[in-house]
C-alpha cells in the first residue's frame, strides 16, 4: 500500500486481509473479525476495502481522527462538533440546516462541506450515529469499528427525548407563555418527524 509509515504485512495481517477480501468477492453480507488490541485492526479494515472503496464506522472521535491521521482519509463527525459560520454561537445540529439536512444557500457550512468531500471519497469514515442520519453517503461495503458500541449508538441516534416540561404542556393543551418552550416544542416536533421517516427508510432497507 501506498502509506508513508507502512513496511510490510504481519503473517497474520496479510492472512486476515486475504479472507475478507475474499469474502466480500464471494458476496458475503456479514463478516466478523475478532483480533486484539494492538494487532493492527484499522489497517486490516482499510486494506480489506482499499481498492473496491467503503465506508468505516467508528464509534469515538479518537478512532475517527487515527483513522484520517493513518490513512488520509475523509473523516465525518457528528454535527454537535462543528460551529455554525452565520452563528458561531451554535454548534450545527442546533441550527434549521441540521432540521432540513441541506445548508442554507451561499453557506459555507463545515459539516456539509466535510459531508460533501466524504460522500465522493472512495473510503470514508463516520461515527456509528451517522450511519442512520446520513445514509445517503454510507457505501454498500461497511467495516464497523468498535462494534461492541454499534446497537447502543444506534439505538441511541434513532430515539427521541422530549423534556417532562413539554409533555406535561402538550398533555393539557395549555400554551405555556415562553419562546424558550415554543422552540423546544416545535424543534421536538420536526425532530420526531424526520426520526420517523429516517426510522422507515432505516429498516424498509435492512
Amino acid at each position: 500500500m501506498e502509506l508513508p509509515w507502512f513496511r510490510d504485512w504481519r503473517p497474520y495481517q496479510a492472512e486476515a486481509v486475504i479472507a475478507l477480501r475474499t469474502a466480500l468477492a464471494s458476496g458475503a453480507r456479514a463478516i466478523c473479525l475478532n483480533a486484539p488490541t494492538g494487532s493492527g485492526k484499522s489497517l486490516i479494515a482499510y486494506a480489506a476495502i482499499a481498492e473496491r472503496g467503503g465506508t468505516i464506522a467508528c464509534y469515538s472521535r479518537v478512532l475517527q481522527s487515527q483513522y484520517h491521521s493513518s490513512f488520509e482519509i475523509p473523516v465525518l463527525f457528528g454535527k454537535q462538533n462543528y460551529r455554525c459560520t452565520r452563528f458561531p454561537m451554535l454548534t450545527v445540529d442546533l441550527t434549521e440546516c441540521a432540521l432540513t439536512g441541506v445548508p442554507e444557500a451561499g453557506c459555507s457550512c463545515p459539516y456539509f462541506t466535510a459531508r460533501e468531500r466524504a460522500k465522493f471519497a472512495p473510503v470514508h469514515c463516520i461515527n456509528h450515529a451517522l450511519v442512520v442520519h446520513e445514509r445517503g453517503i454510507v457505501r454498500p461495503v461497511l467495516i464497523v469499528d468498535e462494534a461492541h458500541r454499534f446497537p447502543d449508538a444506534v439505538r441511541s441516534a434513532m430515539s427521541l427525548r422530549v423534556s417532562p416540561k413539554t409533555i406535561a404542556a402538550l398533555a393539557v393543551r395549555t400554551p405555556v407563555p415562553s419562546q424558550d418552550w415554543l422552540l423546544e416544542a416545535s424543534t421536538a416536533f420536526t425532530r420526531a418527524q424526520q426520526e420517523a421517516r429516517a426510522r422507515a427508510d432505516f429498516i424498509a432497507a435492512s
